[in-house]
């Protein structure tokens, strides 16, 4: 008698078990899909977004980057050697004798893309253009649109 009591519960807790587990599975399966919604600019551009470059305009108009077709370009810092302007394609973005753009110490340590705070956005399939003869160092990150 004991032995088929013992077995008569074993099957009850088993039974209690799958039951469980069933119901488990079905509270799982029963979950919607969550996905994240677009809440402005990602970083990104494969293992390394974060874009810089360097060089000497020699006057005029001088194309120094090209912003790939599907992501915009955010220029953070720019350092220009003379007062040079900062364009997008033909369209001025920053004048370079303006507080944003001038490195000069009577204003706290340089402006604020001298100090690499500033968030200047450029098109996706844009170029960044330098108007002026000055040596320069523009960095900043690729970010989807």
């Amino acid at each position: 008698m004991k032995a088929w009591s013992l077995s008569l519960r074993f099957s009850a807790v088993a039974a209690s078990i799958g039951l469980l587990s069933f119901g488990v599975a079905a509270a799982v399966g029963s979950f919607s899909r969550a996905d994240a919604q677009g809440l402005g600019p990602e970083v990104t551009g494969g293992t390394h977004p974060y874009v810089s470059f360097s060089g000497s305009a020699p006057g005029g108009n001088f194309t120094v980057y090209t912003v790939p077709s599907d992501r915009i370009l955010v220029v953070t810092g720019a350092s220009m050697s003379t007062v040079a302007s900062l364009y997008q394609g033909a369209t001025l973005k920053v004048h370079g004798g303006s507080l944003a753009m001038l490195a000069n110490g009577t204003y706290g340590g340089g402006s604020l893309l001298n100090q690499g705070h500033g968030h200047l956005v450029f098109d996706p399939g844009s170029t960044v253009v330098i108007n002026g003869s000055t040596g320069y160092y523009i960095e900043g990150y690729l970010a989807h649109p």
